[in-house]
């Protein structure tokens, strides 16, 4: 990437389409359908990055979950049309954390949030290495424009009775 302006800040990229087979006895979008969409979202993130299915094919590495966060802000229905933004919070050596968000388009609103921490893995080895300099350098670039992004609320938080 040769300038900042030119990283997506943030990453808006994969749209979706709430399906009839994702809608529960209640009569909106079931929860595992949410993580769902966001691993989704998730792939697109890690393919623009060129860290998806063909890297780890020439690498023998990719990325695990370590741990994630879904908030659900509001709730969606069948049919409606679905956007995703990704913003990356922090990276490190072996690590990297983001939030999705996905938002209704038909309807503008934030429908809910999924904030992961990913960890870099050897799959041969089922342990952490470092992501490749390479790698590190656009991370840190995408970072660099991310950073002075608004922090959505949910970043951090963690289950409480209000």
């Amino acid at each position: 990437m040769s300038t900042n302006t030119d990283l997506p800040s943030p990453f808006r990229r994969y749209e979706d389409i709430v399906r009839s087979e994702w809608i529960d006895y209640n009569g909106h979008m079931n929860v595992g359908f949410y993580l769902l969409a966001f691993e989704e979202a998730a792939r697109s993130f890690f393919s623009w990055l060129d860290l998806s299915k063909d890297y780890r094919n020439r690498t023998g590495c990719g990325f695990f979950v370590s741990e994630c966060h879904m908030t659900f802000e509001r709730e969606v229905s069948e049919g409606q049309h679905l956007k995703f933004e990704t913003q990356l919070l922090d990276k490190r050596e072996k690590v990297v954390r983001v939030i999705h968000l996905m938002y209704s388009v038909d309807t503008p609103y934030l429908a809910a949030t999924n904030e992961v921490l990913y960890i870099h893995v050897n799959l041969d080895k089922r342990a952490s290495v470092p992501i490749p300099k390479e790698k590190m350098f656009l991370l840190d670039e995408l970072f660099m424009a991310h950073k002075h992004l608004p922090k959505p609320q949910q970043v951090g938080r963690s289950i409480n009775i209000r």
